[in-house]
């Protein structure tokens, strides 16, 4: 992974919802405990350029600081498939839970096998995974 230095910037976590803009929502788990998640496909393009080929990206928000506890989570991908081997990972860590508070962000790819991928989320932040060549749902 590719870590860059913490930095106080609130407009990190609006980057990655930015990313939603423009795609259609997919209909994911109502409740996921302390999680909360947000997930659109759009037109992409696809990495590899796959003909009717989007990109899904998911957001996912870790809401409890208590215990300072990551939490696991299998992403399922269902509906049209998707012919991506890997998940683009970008990662807000947060470095506290005060109005001083940073972000550590950290790139990562994820392997897609069995149908969806594994990922941990850190306590009290942000995680988007990227996608390609996702078939229409």
């Amino acid at each position: 992974p590719r870590h860059t230095p913490p930095t106080p910037h609130p407009w990190q976590a609006m980057q990655l919802y930015a990313s939603h803009q423009g795609g259609l929502r997919v209909a994911v788990p109502a409740s996921l405990g302390d999680l909360d998640l947000v997930a659109t496909v759009g037109d992409g393009g696809g990495a590899r350029g796959t003909r009717g080929a989007s990109t899904l990206t998911v957001t996912i928000a870790h809401l409890s600081a208590v215990g300072w506890q990551p939490e696991p989570l299998r992403v399922l991908l269902s509906g049209g498939g998707c012919s991506a081997a890997n998940a683009e990972v970008v990662e807000l860590r947060a470095n506290g839970w005060n109005e001083t508070s940073s972000f550590t962000t950290v790139h990562s790819v994820v392997p897609i096998s069995e149908g969806g991928l594994n990922i941990t989320i850190p306590p009290f932040s942000l995680v988007q995974l990227q996608i390609d060549d996702v078939l229409p749902w």
